[in-house]
């Protein structure tokens, strides 16, 4: 029997864990992404110091930047109830874009709909958020071939491999958002959770009673179930607290200071790229809703 536990506990807890890593390892991705594709972008243009190749960098900077802090907001939807088209680094029609299920929808909805699938379809909802905002970050860094001398000048020797080389970071955020994604909405399998939950707690209660007739002594007894009951309670604790790293809890991932270093690398790069007339904008059009700033770097 107490094999038996034992093993069960130890394996859902190596579960847990890895499960823990890889979510580390997709936010990882996802923030790696967002600064490598900036600094790229700005070292390939960097050559052409035009106001509108300036203008153009800067808005990919804060299609970047508003990325990530909505997708912070969708993987943290479960815990903090914060809709990621209500982040206040928004603009109005990103805003749309993000709400258009509920805006399009909301008037057709049934008032006898059931509450659980209201906030299944807001759940899906939030995760599809960042997804469209790829998209516009997408279609933002193509604008240029609209301005045929601009695309020239920005991407002058390989045009196609120097945008493609670009864009594939936004593919690898996209790889690291849906890893994220499908942790959040796979959930350990209760089965597992329920058996060894009730093998633990029956072999737990039931351990004085095989050791009352032991030579062990009343303080003998007394430290050994202390000390099993403390190991075993204490890694299903554990497991429990890995399961779910997107939150506010004290174990979860500080992802918000994260994406803040990130938003800071890229106003690093375009400080050196453009100067600190268009940092100064891309900072103020990131903040512009905001009574508190995300930073308190003052070099800009």
């Amino acid at each position: 029997m107490t094999a038996l536990v034992a093993f069960v506990v130890v394996t859902r807890t190596k579960i847990v864990y890895a499960r823990f890593m890889e979510a580390r390892k997709a936010l990882e991705l996802m923030i790696r992404s967002c600064t490598e594709l900036i600094q790229i972008m700005c070292v390939i243009t960097q050559p052409d110091q035009s106001p509108e190749a300036k203008k153009w960098r800067r808005d990919v900077a804060k299609r970047v930047i508003v990325l990530l802090r909505v997708t912070i907001a969708a993987l943290e939807y479960d815990s903090s109830r914060e809709n990621p088209w209500d982040v206040i680094e928004l603009d109005d029609d990103d805003r749309i874009d993000c709400n258009y299920f509920n805006v399009s929808m909301g008037s057709s909805r049934s008032l006898d709909t059931n509450a659980s699938c209201l906030r299944t379809e807001l759940t899906n909802e939030c995760f599809r958020s960042p997804i469209t905002l790829i998209y516009r970050l997408r279609e933002t860094f193509m604008s240029q071939r609209q301005n045929e001398a601009l695309h020239k000048r920005l991407f002058f020797r390989h045009p196609c491999n120097e945008e493609f080389r670009c864009l594939e970071h936004s593919s690898d955020y996209l790889k690291g958002y849906h890893m994220a994604v499908d942790l959040i909405t796979t959930p350990f399998p209760f089965p597992l959770v329920q058996m060894a939950r009730t093998f633990m707690f029956l072999w737990v209660f039931t351990l004085p009673l095989a050791l009352i007739g032991s030579d062990y002594g009343v303080a003998g007894i007394v430290s050994l179930i202390f000390i099993l009951t403390y190991g075993f309670l204490g890694l299903e604790y554990v497991s429990m607290e890995l399961d779910d790293p997107f939150g506010d809890d004290p174990n979860d991932f500080n992802d918000m200071e994260m994406a803040k270093m990130a938003f800071e690398d890229i106003y690093i790069t375009m400080l050196r790229t453009d100067g600190i007339h268009y940092t100064k904008e891309l900072r103020q059009m990131v903040e512009r809703r905001n009574g508190q700033q995300l930073s308190t770097i003052s070099y800009v």
